[in-house]
């Protein structure tokens, strides 16, 4: 039986709003449901005072039978507001003595998996377990990181150059540098509903918004008359409020997970807008989303091998040659019903889009 370790990039009181809808929170449920595992220490980054307060007055998801929470308090306002996300290590090292503990009990045996970029865990503790890193996203060229936190990120990726026993990432330009192994994005077969066949919107996008939002094609798509619904939490306002200034797009604002079905039940073909400029090296979830509630998707760039699995469902665009994929979120709207019907099938009966498989195939190439 293994005991694991995870060092996440997010807090668990993520999935109170969003669900276990992100890749480390992901994994984590997978883990919590593997047989073999027997238990998982989740060591978060300890919550300032304003988090600390939250999720003691809005509570925590239940994130696992097998899982045992370690956040704590921390008091550096001052030094989290001077160095924003690479505050973490020194946040993080409030957890040391609990992952030697943990060390102790877990032996060789034990698997430390980490996704956090910025903490870089003592040699003496990894040097006793498997030290498995997964390239959550590949930060070094994150848009929505500074210069400093960059540079943070690219010191964290040198030591788990040099001490990593698996490193695994998104695709296979991110995995490179570190002789990784591919682990695309997938979805839990738990967080999949049932969606409705009769759309009102063309298109639709679920997602944070961001600065890479490609709202140049968005805009082409409206000009030719397509309907558009835009979902998401905005992280740059800014660009919710140009989508929102464009004619035939609606733009939602945030969802929660329990809102997902309902929302997908708007549109008839999903999209993936990301500016290739800002894109880096990614596997979007969303994307696996759609298909698994019957929805073809546009895409801005080629992600991963998955694709090509549903030929037939996938279109690709670029900016100003949008033709293309216009003619084939039109064409969906013959038939849409049964045709929706048997991608949803087809997707749902493919192992390849979901974590259980290659979650538990990677435990057993560890043991």
């Amino acid at each position: 039986m293994t005991r694991i370790a995870i060092i996440p990039y997010r807090k668990i009181g993520f999935a109170r709003v969003f669900g276990f809808t992100v890749r480390d929170l992901m994994i984590l449920r997978i883990l919590d449901a593997l047989p073999d595992v027997e238990r998982i220490d989740w060591f978060e980054r300890p919550g300032l005072p304003h988090e600390y307060a939250r999720d003691l007055v809005r509570g925590t998801p239940n994130p696992g039978a097998k899982v045992r929470c370690h956040s704590g308090l921390d008091l550096g306002l001052i030094g989290a507001l001077k160095h924003r996300r690479v505050w973490t290590h020194h946040a993080m090292t409030r957890h040391e003595n609990g992952l030697a503990s943990w060390a102790d009990e877990a032996g060789m045996d034990g698997i430390v998996l980490d996704f956090n970029p910025f903490y870089v865990p003592p040699v003496e503790l990894i040097s006793r377990a498997t030290y498995w890193y997964d390239l959550i996203d590949t930060f070094t060229k994150h848009n929505r990181f500074s210069e400093a936190e960059k540079t943070a990120v690219a010191r964290k990726y040198d030591f788990v150059k040099e001490h990593a026993d698996l490193v695994t990432g998104v695709t296979p330009a991110a995995v490179a540098p570190f002789g990784g192994t591919v682990l695309a994005n997938r979805l839990l077969r738990e967080s999949i509903g049932e969606a409705g066949t009769n759309p009102e919107y063309d298109l639709g996008f679920l997602g944070f918004i961001t600065d890479k939002f490609d709202i140049k094609a968005v805009r082409d798509f409206a000009a030719q008359g397509l309907k558009i619904l835009i979902c998401g939490h905005a992280y740059d306002p800014a660009v919710a409020k140009k989508l929102e200034s464009i004619e035939n797009v609606t733009y939602h604002g945030a969802f929660t997970s329990t809102d997902v079905p309902g929302l997908i039940s708007k549109f008839r073909v999903g999209m993936v807008p990301y500016r290739p400029d800002m894109s880096h090296d990614e596997s979007p979830i969303k994307f696996f989303q759609y298909l698994a509630y019957g929805r073809p998707a546009i895409l801005s760039s080629h992600f991963n091998e998955i694709e090509g699995m549903f030929p037939q469902a996938v279109c690709y665009f670029k900016q100003g040659q949008t033709a293309d994929a216009v003619s084939f979120v039109k064409g969906w709207s013959e038939n849409f019903s049964e045709r929706s019907r048997t991608l949803q099938g087809k997707a749902r009966n493919t192992p390849d889009l979901f974590w259980d498989r290659a979650i538990s195939g990677l435990l057993s190439q560890i043991g």
